[in-house]
């Protein structure tokens, strides 16, 4: 038990620098989630003030939780590609919680 929580603690110490955008996905416009940045595809998040992001990986399983989009899992080619328009004029969210309110 000690193990898990000491990696968990480790897991969270190295998402600190994670950040998270509002996104709407334009299939069918009434989605809106809030997703990691290093979900995003097709822009510089390092400078997402300035970009136009298009698209995002989303994980294959149908139920993707809170605690998915928190830990920011890395994608994979299994993952789909969505087109999406990241709200908020491309505000990123040092916080998981107060990205998920703005949602």
């Amino acid at each position: 038990l000690m193990l898990n929580n000491k990696l968990k603690n480790m897991a969270l110490q190295g998402r600190k620098s994670m950040k998270w955008v509002v996104v709407k996905f334009i299939a069918d416009g009434k989605d809106y989630s809030v997703i990691p940045t290093n979900w995003l595809v097709e822009t510089d998040t390092d400078n997402l003030s300035s970009c136009s992001v298009k698209y995002c990986k989303w994980p294959p399983k149908r139920v993707v939780t809170s605690d998915d989009l928190k830990f920011a899992e890395e994608p994979d080619e299994s993952w789909a590609l969505y087109k999406i328009k990241v709200l908020d004029g491309n505000k990123t969210y040092g916080n998981f919680g107060k990205a998920w309110h703005k949602r």
